[in-house]
């Protein structure tokens, strides 16, 4: 299973898109996080980081965001170690979650699917989003699905 995917075993896989997303082998400098501060990354470090929300690269032509549908569902829970610590709300959600890539230029995505099965959980995918503006490519790292191997995907902008 990929790195960040949660105990739950969620996470995102490939869905129909009008920008292919294919499994490609990143070099280890594509892996690498960008130099400098974060204030100067091509992608803002929040990107798909919440559970819906949107973002833009710094040079206005990738936009990333996470939506969801489906339903949300607060239960009482125990809460601390082994429950013993009193009882609290949590949130239960149950549907799709959606993390697209879209290039604004032309209006295409890249579409990736995370389905929740009354799960409290959720994978935040950002710190694995890479866009190299240079070479008009988006990599997705070390994205799976539940139960199976993770990959990452190479999104070639038009």
């Amino acid at each position: 299973m990929g790195p960040w995917i949660l105990a739950m075993a969620i996470g995102f896989e490939p869905w129909q898109g009008s920008l292919p997303a294919r499994p490609c082998m990143p070099t280890a400098e594509h892996r690498q996080l960008p130099a400098g501060p974060p204030a100067q990354w091509a992608l803002p470090p929040i990107c798909a980081q919440e559970f819906e929300g949107a973002c833009t690269s710094l040079d206005g032509q990738v936009r990333i965001a996470t939506e969801f549908d489906g339903r949300r569902k607060v239960k009482r829970v125990r809460s601390g170690f082994y429950g013993g610590e009193g009882w609290m709300d949590d949130t239960f959600f149950t549907g799709r979650r959606t993390l697209s890539i879209e290039h604004l230029a032309t209006g295409r995505k890249a579409v990736f699917i995370e389905r929740l099965r009354d799960s409290r959980g959720y994978s935040a995918p950002g710190a694995n989003l890479r866009y190299f503006p240079e070479q008009k490519l988006v990599i997705a790292l070390d994205l799976a699905e539940e139960r199976k191997p993770a990959n990452s995907y190479c999104i070639r902008l038009p």
